[in-house]
């Protein structure tokens, strides 16, 4: 092969490659101001996190064991939520799974599924707050994902239980 067409055979890898090495950037751009975005609401707040979890670069969970307070950011398209939870206030902590089903004009089922915790406070009078951990409305939730919800629900129920004492 000659100098010439090396450099065309290289020229057309480069062109294959490049949209991939963009998207990966760009990907990564992304998450690092997601994760700045977070740490940003955790400093107004003044928390400092003994635990912390970024989940598909859209949710944003940390929790402050000292001040009992857990910070929720929740960052789609150009919807953005910060959520501040007293655990102080807190009665109790659960799991909730929303599995929908809805019939296409083909017969078959569609499946929109989310995970969410749910708070239910010491004042009854005060509304449950919910947070989503995950929403698909493509694809079900993988064990991967209702683990992080049980260990987040853990993490939180030791917090709620050491607040108790």
């Amino acid at each position: 092969m000659d100098k010439a067409s090396s450099i065309i055979v290289l020229g057309i890898v480069i062109l294959i490659a490049l949209p991939f090495i963009i998207h990966k950037a760009y990907k990564k751009m992304r998450k690092r101001k997601f994760l700045k975005d977070f740490i940003d609401m955790s400093k107004k707040a003044k928390l400092s996190f003994s635990h912390k979890e970024l989940l598909y670069n859209t949710y944003a969970i940390g929790i402050d064991p000292d001040s009992k307070k857990l910070l929720y950011f929740n960052k789609q398209d150009k919807r953005e939520e910060g959520t501040l939870i007293d655990l102080s206030e807190v009665e109790k902590c659960r799991i909730v799974t929303i599995d929908r089903h809805l019939n296409n004009q083909n017969g078959n089922n569609d499946k929109t599924n989310r995970i969410e915790l749910i708070f239910s406070y010491s004042n009854h009078s005060t509304p449950e707050k919910i947070l989503e951990l995950y929403m698909n409305t493509e694809f079900m939730p993988n064990t991967d994902d209702i683990a992080h919800a049980e260990n987040w629900l853990r993490i939180i129920n030791s917090n709620l239980k050491t607040g108790r004492k």
